[in-house]
């Protein structure tokens, strides 16, 4: 989160990759069928495991770098891109409880930084909401095949998908050692923990800008035109 700034200029970013500790299944390359990358805690992980259970043979994605650099460089290439995007109140809450180590300020400077960045690349992605990715996938998948005119498989909303989903999450996050703070799906541990956070990010003076943002970068998505 803290080189967002510097992630959004691809030369820099792709040499620092290696030393940021991304290795190449991460990166966008010529071979990458898709791109998933938003602000961290927007419904990346969700997007990424529920795509991929559902293909009927292996894509190969870009993800979870959260660089706008990636955004980049896969719209200069032609390669289809998945923007997840999550209201900042709700995004920068759940990354404050999985890492302290970040401040309301900071949290809220990279998610402006990150939309800014590729706001001149906002007419050639799909961009879907944390609220379109949870509740209906397959239809995510779908715009991205009208948009892009690719073939990949629709994940379902059918609650064993759902589930199989987050039991892959889960799996995921216990190897790297993670616990309840960290893991990508709903979490009552997590929910009784935002209030105090919300109304600490909502008083940040940051905060009126991440939202209008955030509100225009949305709205954009039915005009078919980038946030002014």
């Amino acid at each position: 989160v803290t080189g967002v700034q510097t992630c959004a200029l691809p030369i820099l970013f792709y040499a620092l990759a290696p030393h940021r500790g991304f290795g190449g299944h991460e990166l966008v390359g010529p071979d990458t069928e898709l791109v998933i990358e938003g602000y961290p805690r927007s419904a990346n992980s969700y997007a990424v495991i529920g795509f991929s259970l559902a293909q009927s043979q292996q894509r190969k994605l870009a993800h979870h770098t959260h660089a706008p650099a990636q955004v980049i460089r896969a719209v200069k290439q032609g390669t289809p891109v998945l923007v997840p995007i999550r209201h900042p109140r709700d995004a920068v809450a759940s990354l404050l409880i999985r890492d302290s180590r970040y401040t309301i300020d900071l949290a809220l400077r990279a998610y402006g930084c990150f939309y800014k960045a590729i706001k001149p690349c906002a007419d050639h992605v799909v961009l879907a909401t944390f609220e379109d990715i949870t509740r209906d996938l397959g239809g995510v998948v779908h715009a991205v095949n009208r948009r892009f005119g690719t073939d990949f498989d629709l994940p379902s909303s059918d609650p064993e998908q759902v589930s199989a989903c987050f039991r892959v999450i889960e799996a995921v996050e216990s190897s790297k050692g993670g616990d309840e703070r960290s893991v990508a799906r709903p979490s009552a541990w997590r929910e009784a923990r935002k209030g105090v956070l919300v109304t600490r990010i909502q008083q940040s003076s940051s905060y009126a800008g991440a939202l209008d943002l955030y509100e225009q970068t949305v709205a954009a998505r039915s005009t078919g035109s980038a946030p002014a």
